[in-house]
């Protein structure tokens, strides 16, 4: 994935005065190295002022996929939270994030779920955009996370996009042992259908 820009000058959603943290926040615009202490960095604008992050979701979206797991952990807390904070910068990287999902670490893959649940309950036209990788998600996770994942995903998703979750976790469940399936089920608020009859 390419690096993101150049460097940038002010910090927007940053507080007047705040020097500190405005140039703290530049150097997540910088070419590599990834800075050592960038997740503290991330951790500490969302902690005081998410919305100074807002110009760094780029940025963010790249280093979820970099090696260095605490980097990649905050970014994947970030990008959801800034989903409530500002759902429309988030929304122009749906794409980058389904390419990116298929052979993605577990910290991105959770950090594009959490995400894209976030950007579902934003608003119901982001929907469309993402259940084809929330399937995916559901359909390939193992299943304590699957399960984690409905758990977030169906109380958000309405209409085509719920009914296609659902329809994946069904399947899925239909496949267990009928006492574990119906458990989840009942946990889920969905239905068991039990294991298809053979012919």
């Amino acid at each position: 994935m390419a690096t993101v820009g150049s460097k940038v000058g002010a910090v927007s959603g940053t507080p007047a005065g705040d020097e500190e943290l405005a140039a703290t926040l530049r150097t997540l615009s910088g070419p590599e190295p990834i800075p050592v202490d960038v997740a503290a960095i991330v951790e500490r604008a969302m902690a005081e002022h998410p919305k100074a992050l807002a110009s760094f979701i780029p940025r963010l979206v790249q280093l979820m996929y970099c090696e260095e797991q605490a980097v990649a952990q905050a970014c994947a807390r970030a990008l959801p939270a800034l989903t409530k904070v500002t759902p429309a910068k988030v929304g122009k990287h749906i794409a980058t994030l389904s390419d990116g999902f298929i052979g993605a670490s577990d910290t991105a893959k959770q950090g594009t779920v959490d995400t894209f649940v976030g950007l579902s309950a934003a608003s119901v036209a982001y929907q469309k955009r993402v259940i084809g990788t929330l399937v995916a998600a559901l359909r390939e996770a193992e299943l304590d996370i699957m399960v984690s994942w409905a758990t977030a995903m169906l109380p958000t998703l309405k209409g085509e996009p719920y009914a296609a979750a659902r329809s994946q976790v069904e399947a899925r469940l239909a496949q267990m042992p009928r006492q574990q399936g119906q458990e989840i089920a009942r946990r889920l608020g969905i239905t068991y259908r039990g294991r298809p009859v053979p012919g």
